[in-house]
């Protein structure tokens, strides 16, 4: 009863979050509609997270090495005292576990040993990444194309479902490929302030060589 009450709060809070986010970019104050996309997505995200349980493919093995993680960083486990024998080719049974790249395993590592072992803390650190790529289509398709196509590339992204799933560990590859699609997404935003730094340079550096 408590979790559909707050998955209803959830959904009056974002509809109309989401109204008055609508109504802002119609009178072009992009700060204050992109602030509230930004809280609808998180809110979404959370609620999304509060699962208490960890999902099957792959959330289980992600946390279990995560959680071992804690005691050793340097060293991947998936068992971490493996009393059988075992198949180090299984990713699904192994002892050392290298089947998943190690920085997302370590951010949830680290969130867990601050805010305890438990599947909320597990996924903060998608939870603040997948919120911050809000921000990061906004940047992107304002670049682009326009601030207009921006805002509606943002709210898409805040809405989507499989982001919104993958976010709280319900999608395969969960936290693994939210880091890569924020990671991607940082790389494309990097790439486009650096080329507009540059061409700011050979412009300044143009107009420096014309009045000489």
């Amino acid at each position: 009863m408590d979790n559909q009450l707050f998955g209803i709060s959830t959904i009056i809070f974002c509809f109309v979050g989401y109204v008055f986010s609508w109504k802002y970019e119609a009178k072009e104050d992009y700060k204050i509609s992109i602030l509230l996309l930004i809280l609808c997505g998180l809110a979404l995200r959370v609620y999304v997270s509060t699962d208490c349980c960890l999902h099957l493919w792959d959330e289980r093995y992600h946390a279990l090495v995560a959680k071992n993680l804690i005691k050793h960083p340097l060293i991947p486990t998936l068992y971490d005292n493996p009393v059988l024998p075992y198949d180090y080719k299984s990713w699904i049974s192994n002892h050392i576990w290298l089947h998943k790249q190690p920085l997302p395993l370590w951010a949830m590592a680290a969130s867990m040993s601050l805010f305890g072992v438990n599947e909320i803390a597990l996924r903060i650190p998608s939870i603040i990444l997948s919120t911050l790529g809000i921000w990061l289509i906004f940047a992107i398709g304002s670049y682009l194309f326009n601030k207009k196509t921006g805002f509606l590339a943002a709210f898409l992204f805040s809405i989507n479902g499989l982001i919104v799933e993958t976010t709280g560990g319900r999608a395969a590859a969960d936290h693994i490929d939210l880091f890569f699609i924020i990671f991607i997404e940082l790389a494309v935003f990097f790439l486009l302030h650096l080329q507009n730094i540059k061409e700011a340079f050979i412009i300044d550096f143009f107009h420096i060589c014309c009045k000489r």
